[in-house]
């Protein structure tokens, strides 16, 4: 595999295009379920689809699904010729988990770190990685082939002691054979000193080796971060083959935003990735102006898009929300004002009261705002956060305006999108007692065709406001259901606090379904995490166990202790490698198979011993 930078996709675009066989599927995209992969899958059909180039978009839950998929895409497929992954892929081993064909490639765009070093440096040369850390990545070039190539000659750290004993014995056998025999003094020292050279040799090259070994070590011992926005890189292809368009831009934005709404992100890499969207939508936007037609000026004012640049507020889907409501079930305002105390929920109003709102006001829709009111209470917000702990209340993102539609921000969309893929028919009826094409909602339908069937909701809610506005409605229940068993933990004092670790069970409740999606399930513990962070000076990292019933298992979420910092960077999360590790120890029955390794299935009976191995294996890892 060799590794390209963003700005070098084109090539790996045309090999695509020239592998390409006419009126034949030659190209395959396999889709982590996340809304960055969502979007750059978009943008991705959006080319193939101008080229004229068949392909299949393929779904895939988990490391099992990817791989039992595209191996059986490769058996069954032989005009198949590019396996592209977006959001998939990267951190696995593929070289030893696919077998391909002649002629075959793999195409990875995938934001999880760390990625795999064999994929980047191994053997085999039939896939591409795309990268943005190109820098990190070249630097590990001549330190994985040293670390790994004397293993591969056999001279690795469990021959090290037979070699020092060989040395050893051919040393005492030339002493004992070749030094009496020599009369003279200077031809024993030149024997020594031959020998001393070979010795200091040996030990240089193992010493190297096993420097090399420990930063490899290192690399994988950093924990699990991410990489810049798939959506993003792919835009960046589009405009690379000047192909860009108003659409592959709002999804890019969409699928950067999803990186903060996570708390998935790095300041610098985000700053420079605003300025790089800032740029490219002053350009579109100069293109799109030069080439208007006055009939297509009169088409834009009711359905053409325009999309800004804007401050946007740290407030849960506020343009669909009331206010009041939007603030409440925020995870920044909500954690910091403490709102499960009635003294939080009396500063909350208290804060309202200061921007001019009375609580009947703070009730309404903000859309129905009085537009002065809201102009107002958008300028007093910013005057009054700092008083209440909010200082970082804004963030740079971006808006689209559609016609007379309204606005809608990108992280309205992200909510939005979001929100369906974690929500079945099932969930969705729960929540807010309807679904899009519920028609047949008696028929009983699996769990696979269950997500696949929200997976492509929300593939679709991309391109119809219809769509995205169902999945608000829905983020919006989620919200709410999310804050209030937040609140309900909180106030029964259900976290317990380890000397490594805070942890807590979800055993019971109405809503205990909704959070046995692990999108779902990590949303309620970065909401617990920064709860802890506001209420105890002590920062730990987070321990999160749900009960799946249908499956008997405990879905376990890990996070760092500060995972969740907005004004700080983005740190390693190492409970990927500690699942592993005390999975091995403890012979637990565990399923690691969700692209997020921070996330584990461990049986219902193997939970306890699982987590007191965890929690005397934490300190010695890596925390960074």
């Amino acid at each position: 595999m060799v590794y390209l930078r963003p700005d070098q996709l084109s090539q790996a675009y045309d090999e695509i295009k020239r592998n390409a066989l006419h009126g034949h599927c030659t190209v395959a995209v396999f889709v982590a379920p996340d809304a960055d992969a969502l979007c750059a899958c978009r943008i991705l059909v959006g080319l193939l689809t101008d080229d004229f180039i068949s392909h299949k978009v393929v779904p895939v839950a988990g490391f099992a699904h990817l791989m039992r998929a595209a191996q059986e895409l490769i058996n069954t497929h032989d005009e198949l010729r590019s396996i592209v992954m977006l959001n998939c892929g990267g951190i696995t081993d593929l070289s030893s988990d696919l077998s391909l064909r002649e002629g075959q490639m793999i195409y990875v765009c995938d934001t999880h770190r760390p990625i795999h070093l064999r994929n980047l440096f191994g053997e085999d040369a039939t896939a591409t990685a795309m990268v943005d850390d190109v820098e990190d990545m070249h630097s590990m070039i001549d330190v994985y082939y040293n670390s790994a190539g004397d293993s591969e000659n056999g001279e690795d750290d469990g021959n090290d002691e037979f070699e020092d004993e060989k040395s050893g014995d051919n040393e005492e056998r030339y002493s004992s054979q070749e030094l009496h025999r020599a009369a003279d003094g200077m031809i024993r020292a030149t024997i020594y000193s031959v020998f001393s050279a070979i010795q200091r040799a040996h030990w240089d090259r193992r010493l190297r080796r096993q420097q090399n070994r420990h930063i490899v070590s290192d690399y994988y011992g950093r924990g699990l971060t991410r990489g810049k926005a798939c959506a993003v890189q792919l835009y960046m292809l589009a405009s690379e083959l000047r192909r860009a368009s108003k659409d592959a831009l709002w999804w890019a934005m969409i699928g950067l935003t999803e990186q903060v709404a996570n708390d998935q992100y790095l300041i610098r890499r985000y700053a420079s990735t605003v300025k790089y969207l800032r740029d490219e939508l002053a350009r579109l936007e100069d293109e799109l102006a030069s080439a208007r037609t006055a009939m297509a000026m009169q088409t834009t004012k009711r359905h053409a898009s325009t999309h800004r640049s804007r401050r946007e507020r740290e407030f849960m889907l506020y343009r669909h929300w009331s206010l009041y409501d939007a603030m409440f079930h925020s995870r920044y305002v909500a954690t910091r004002l403490g709102i499960w105390s009635e003294k939080g929920r009396g500063r909350l109003l208290n804060l309202l009261a200061k921007i001019g709102l009375s609580k009947r006001q703070a009730g309404e829709l903000y859309s129905e705002m009085d537009p002065t009111l809201k102009h107002k209470v958008q300028r007093r917000i910013i005057e009054k956060a700092g008083e209440y702990g909010l200082d970082g209340i804004q963030f740079a993102s971006f808006v689209r305006m559609t016609g007379y539609r309204g606005c809608i921000s990108a992280s309205d969309a992200v909510h939005g999108v979001t929100a369906l893929l974690k929500s079945d028919r099932i969930i969705a009826s729960k929540l807010i007692g309807a679904n899009p094409g519920a028609a047949n909602s008696n028929t009983a339908v699996d769990a696979n065709q269950s997500w696949l069937r929200g997976f492509w909701t929300a593939y679709d809610a991309l391109a119809r406001p219809n769509l995205l506005s169902f999945g608000i409605s829905l983020a919006k229940s989620l919200r709410r259901t999310i804050v209030r068993q937040a609140v309900t933990i909180i106030e029964k004092r259900a976290v317990r606090t380890l000397s490594n670790f805070r942890f807590t069970v979800l055993r019971d409740g109405p809503d205990l379904p909704v959070f046995t999606h692990p999108m779902t399930a990590s949303q309620l513990a970065l909401f617990l995490l920064d709860a802890m962070r506001m209420t105890s000076k002590k920062r730990m990292p987070f321990l999160l166990a749900i009960l799946c019933e249908t499956k008997d298992v405990y879905v376990v979420i890990g996070l760092p202790d500060d995972a969740s910092q907005p004004n700080g960077p983005m740190r390693g999360n190492p409970f990927g490698l500690a699942f592993d590790e005390c999975a091995q120890r403890t012979q637990a029955r565990v399923l690691h198979d969700n692209f997020d390794m921070s996330v584990i299935e461990v049986q219902r009976e193997d939970l306890e011993d699982f987590v007191d191995h965890l929690h005397a294996s934490l300190p010695a890892l890596p925390m960074r």
